[in-house]
């Protein structure tokens, strides 16, 4: 099986049960992963929407269950800050303005060589020239 890894959206849409079946047929015989960026993204986004306890729980539990989280061990952290870096450097010398989380997304996808579903495509898109890969 390949891994593939989730943005915040495709993985809250898929917990929503409102993925497009275009991209549920994407994840069929694949690994789903996120980074740690989705779990950051989730808390903030229950807590500033005021989510019950037993909402945010549900949330926490399915993502525990469902994906594994970029980067897997502390020796990862290093490479993938590195890649961070370069890649922000990168983007902006080609003029690209990356916002630092999908910087961090992006960066986890390329250390790894995983590729990326997502229903940002216009945010991750320019990235590929810095060796994203989107699904």
């Amino acid at each position: 099986m390949a891994i593939v890894v989730l943005d915040t959206d495709a993985a809250s849409r898929l917990f929503e049960r409102r993925l497009p079946a275009s991209m549920l047929q994407r994840l069929v015989g694949q690994t789903p992963m996120i980074t740690f960026v989705t779990i950051a993204e989730a808390v903030y986004g229950s807590r500033s929407r005021r989510w019950g306890a037993r909402r945010t729980t549900a949330l926490e539990q399915y993502y525990q269950r469902t994906f594994a989280v970029l980067p897997t061990r502390s020796q990862h952290l290093i490479p993938v800050a590195r890649t961070c870096g370069a890649l922000r450097a990168d983007a902006e010398q080609r003029g690209l303005t990356v916002p630092s989380s999908d910087a961090w997304v992006a960066s986890c996808c390329i250390t790894f060589g995983y590729p990326l579903l997502t229903l940002n495509r216009k945010h991750f898109e320019p990235l590929a020239v810095l060796g994203l890969r989107l699904l």
